[in-house]
């Protein structure tokens, strides 16, 4: 994901929006009932590509329109880094649904040569993403390992969370007490 969206900002100019990436079961849940209910495709609980972590939704232009220069860049280059456009053959297309096949062997930038994000993983290129909900809000935290180097960023914004999520891997859900404690221990305080 990193390697495709640093190709697409040097191709474009611009980001490649990642709307949606791994989706946990509680949000397998969430697509299910809104579909339930006229929303967006979603396939049942427990059986979708999001939960495997294999799929993103792509937001901006690409989602809306499948003749867009950010799609049609997409539909030219994507392969070469092992993303296809799966949601092309679903019941109601999606413009937005790419799938990882595994392909990709090239190099991937490094966060530091990525202008998308200003983190930096540290020590053995581990990071973790968390997040917490306190009346109503919910925070998530993108932490990198390193003693002393440590790196924590929160944001309250869904749609980075969700890039951080493509980058990183799945959420994990942590009580506000734990998301405290982790947060002093990264930062050392």
């Amino acid at each position: 994901m990193v390697a495709l969206r640093a190709a697409y900002r040097g191709a474009l100019g611009r980001t490649l929006i990642l709307n949606d990436g791994y989706r946990d079961l509680a949000g397998q849940w969430r697509a299910w009932n809104d579909y339930l209910n006229g929303g967006n495709l979603a396939v049942y609980p427990g059986t979708s590509n999001h939960g495997w972590a294999i799929a993103a939704d792509f937001g901006g232009e690409v989602y809306s329109s499948s003749a867009s220069a950010g799609h049609r860049w997409l539909q030219a280059n994507a392969l070469a880094f092992g993303w296809s456009w799966t949601g092309r053959y679903f019941s109601r297309i999606e413009n937005w649904h790419w799938e990882y096949n595994g392909s990709y062997t090239g190099t991937t930038p490094t966060p530091e040569d990525n202008p998308d994000f200003d983190i930096h993983r540290r020590n053995n290129n581990m990071a973790s993403l968390y997040y917490t909900t306190v009346n109503g809000v919910t925070t998530f935290a993108l932490a990198g390992d390193g003693v002393g180097n440590a790196a924590w960023l929160e944001t309250t914004d869904q749609a980075l969370a969700n890039q951080l999520a493509g980058q990183h891997g799945n959420a994990a859900f942590l009580t506000q007490g734990s998301f405290n404690q982790w947060k002093s221990w990264y930062l050392g305080q």
